[in-house]
């Protein structure tokens, strides 16, 4: 069994594999579909910790690596993620960068969604 540390490692090499290979084949979908993949043969205890890493890239200042987080927090409706997309929108509100206002639209989107399935589960 990985430590924490050893999985969110593994995570971050292979999101950067991902990265690497979509570059070279001009396929900016690739990562989101690879990092898709890896999440859909994750087992139970290996999604606790893979939530737990999205949640941190929710929360980078990377644009890239917090939208693959995004996208994939929203398929995979990680409700854990909510308090980090809260923060996350707060930080945006006051960000001065232009693609701010469109990721917060889509932050605020998530997070209402994510909500709305905790309460309504």
């Amino acid at each position: 069994m990985m430590t924490y540390e050893e999985f969110r490692e593994s995570m971050e090499s292979f999101r950067r594999s991902a990265d690497i290979e979509a570059a070279a084949q001009k396929d900016p979908q690739l990562v989101l579909d690879e990092l898709n993949a890896l999440y859909n043969k994750f087992d139970a205890s290996e999604r606790v910790m893979a939530d737990r890493v999205l949640v941190e890239w929710s929360l980078s200042t990377d644009e890239g690596k917090r939208f693959d987080a995004l996208v994939i927090i929203d398929e995979f409706c990680v409700s854990e993620a909510v308090p980090a997309l809260l923060e996350l929108a707060n930080r945006l509100e006051t960000s001065t960068e232009p693609g701010a206002p469109y990721e917060l639209q889509l932050v605020n989107r998530i997070a209402n969604r994510l909500k709305s399935n905790k309460t309504s589960s």
